[in-house]
């Protein structure tokens, strides 16, 4: 990864304020966001008002990944994968 590359990893974004806010803060750098939980269109409808408040759409700036079912080691693959197929890495 490359120095300006940043990766967080938060639990149960969704499960209170405290989600709320740290997605609010980590959408006022204006950068693609990938999120790996559960269905795509789930996570759609969860964030949508937060990325519309910052001004982004959510369709085009986040990165939803269905990690539901997996082993650490399927999900950490799968979000690899996808940090490299959108160039965020």
């Amino acid at each position: 990864m490359s120095a300006d590359t940043k990766v967080t990893v938060i639990p149960e974004l969704r499960s209170d304020d405290n989600g709320d806010r740290f997605l609010a803060d980590c959408l006022q750098a204006k950068r693609r966001l990938v999120v790996a939980g559960c269905a795509p269109n789930t996570q759609y409808k969860l964030f949508r008002d937060a990325f519309a408040a910052q001004g982004m759409d959510v369709r085009a700036d986040m990165v939803p990944l269905d990690i539901r079912n997996m082993s650490t080691e399927e999900a950490v693959g799968k979000l690899a994968t996808a940090l490299h197929a959108t160039g965020l890495v």
